[in-house]
């Protein structure tokens, strides 16, 4: 979405300390193995034969896919340890009869289908990733962890790692019942020389009626470059637990430096870059047996955004500050259990990450090439048309420009878990820019809700059936881009519902 130059994807992360996971200089292996047969529709448009485009036909996916993740816990002694988060296989499609050329696991394929030397399809990007590597230890009674970790802050809300995670310095110290943790994020490190990168849109950088001649590039070329080009965030984070209320409060700074990919995208002027600030509080307790987690977000503004006129949305949604506020409830039942949700992001709040809070499965549903159907509407990445980038016009997010509530439960039979789930979210603002006519936002709202069935099957063995069905709810901007995206002649709306049918097997070592 429009934010997602911030962190996009990202991570920041747990601020617990992993437990060390073997003995003494000894290395543990885990993880898990998932096969996955799925259908699916996962965009918001009709792709049946009368569609135009490359999508014409096309309008469900049915494949058979699968993961293999290896988690390495490396233990030199109780306090000093190192953890790694390896996806060997991830999201591969299972086909043909010799799996080793198929995959291509240590490298380029026997046929040129990698993204190496020759390679034409993309295979080997499935293959071999490494999502997290970080050591953790203590140095003069301060835990200290370095390296490519977990770290989630405020309930997975102001920060949700998933399985990604950002370069990350983090050190922490206990008082009592009362945690201080301070952490450095390298955003991105991007490594951008010179001049060029900037003022590859002809900007007039010294206001000298030239766009491009040497004086003006050698100008200004000493103030920029390789030495700043950083993106960091720095976090400060409180933990602790009194009167039976456990809490979170965080004041979190980041710093886009002046030849920095957000600033170049974001600011005219070759020699600003751009800063924000969010504080952030959670508290969790137990009242009446029902659990509960809040959480407030109050985030500034971004600063030298320049406040442009008539078709500048995004760019107002950055420099202007808003709040978030949700509220996670769960509880105890005779059959199960159940959860809800509910939460409010004001138009022009942003997040630092703006990959899903967890809200529910609907929105994140996990494994090997599954679709985050809510994602997919109010998030980045979803082509509603030919002509459309993403799903909502880049105006919405998960935690951004959008309210949503939700509500599920947990029931236990016969050996099985069944859980059923039902999802609403609508965005705040749709029209974001009074001066241009029609909504910038295509997407209104959206309803849908998640069935999950599993069992276990043998130890550490489990078997799942999962359904989801999500129908968005177009604006007159976004009636319009589907329809152009339909058969020339095609009357009213062609939007499209989008489902999602899967059956797993996980086993988990």
């Amino acid at each position: 979405m429009k934010k997602s130059i911030l962190l996009g994807a990202a991570a920041l992360a747990a601020v617990t300390f992993a437990g060390a996971a073997a003995d003494a200089g000894e290395v543990k292996i885990g993880g898990y193995y998932m096969f996955r047969l799925i259908n699916a529709d996962s965009n918001v448009v009709k792709e049946d034969a009368s569609s135009v485009g490359v999508a014409n036909g096309a309008d469900d996916m049915d494949l058979w896919s699968h993961r293999l993740q290896l988690n390495l816990d490396m233990k030199a002694s109780e306090k000093s340890h190192a953890h790694a988060r390896i996806r060997v296989i991830d999201s591969q499609a299972v086909s043909g009869a010799d799996t080793g050329s198929r995959t291509g696991l240590l490298g380029e394929d026997n046929h040129g289908n990698g993204t190496g030397a020759g390679g034409v399809n993309g295979n080997d990007a499935l293959d071999w990733d490494v999502k997290q590597l970080w050591l953790e230890t203590e140095a003069w009674g301060v835990g200290v962890k370095v390296g490519e970790m977990p770290v989630s802050l405020n309930d997975n809300i102001l920060v949700n790692h998933d399985t990604t995670s950002f370069g990350t310095i983090m050190l922490s110290k206990s008082f009592g019942d009362i945690t201080v943790v301070g952490a450095v994020v390298k955003v991105s490190e991007e490594n951008i020389s010179g001049m060029s990168a900037f003022n590859a849109g002809g900007v007039d950088l010294n206001n000298d009626g030239d766009t491009a001649d040497a004086g003006e590039v050698a100008a200004v070329a000493a103030d920029k470059g390789a030495g700043k080009d950083d993106v960091d965030l720095y976090a400060l984070s409180l933990l602790g637990k009194g009167m039976g209320i456990n809490y979170q409060a965080t004041l979190a700074y980041l710093k886009a430096q002046s030849d920095s990919n957000v600033a170049n995208a974001l600011t005219t002027n070759a020699n600003d870059g751009l800063s924000d600030w969010w504080l952030a509080l959670t508290l969790n307790s137990t009242v009446a047996g029902i659990d509960l987690t809040g959480t407030l977000i109050y985030e500034a503004g971004m600063s030298n955004v320049p406040n442009l006129a008539a078709g500048n949305a995004v760019t107002k949604q950055f420099e202007e500050g808003d709040f978030l506020v949700a509220l996670r409830a769960k509880g105890k039942t005779g059959f199960g259990g159940w959860n809800a949700y509910a939460f409010y992001a004001g138009e022009d709040f942003t997040n630092i990450s703006n990959t899903t809070p967890m809200w529910s499965e609907t929105w994140d549903t996990g494994g090997p090439f599954a679709r985050d159907l809510m994602n997919n509407v109010f998030g980045n990445g979803t082509a509603v048309s030919t002509t459309q980038a993403s799903g909502n016009n880049g105006m919405s997010s998960p935690s951004e420009n959008v309210w949503g509530v939700g509500a599920g439960l947990t029931i236990n039979a016969g050996g099985w878990t069944i859980r059923p789930m039902l999802d609403y979210a609508a965005v705040v603002e749709t029209d974001l820019d009074p001066t241009v006519a029609g909504p910038e936002s295509l997407i209104d709202s959206a309803w849908g809700g998640s069935l999950v069935l599993s069992t276990n099957i043998q130890q550490d063995t489990v078997l799942s059936l999962t359904a989801q069905y999500v129908k968005p709810d177009f604006t007159t901007a976004g009636n319009t881009a589907v329809t152009g995206h339909c058969a020339a002649g095609a009357t009213g709306n062609c939007d499209d519902s989008m489902h999602q049918l899967m059956a797993d097997i996980k086993m988990t070592f």
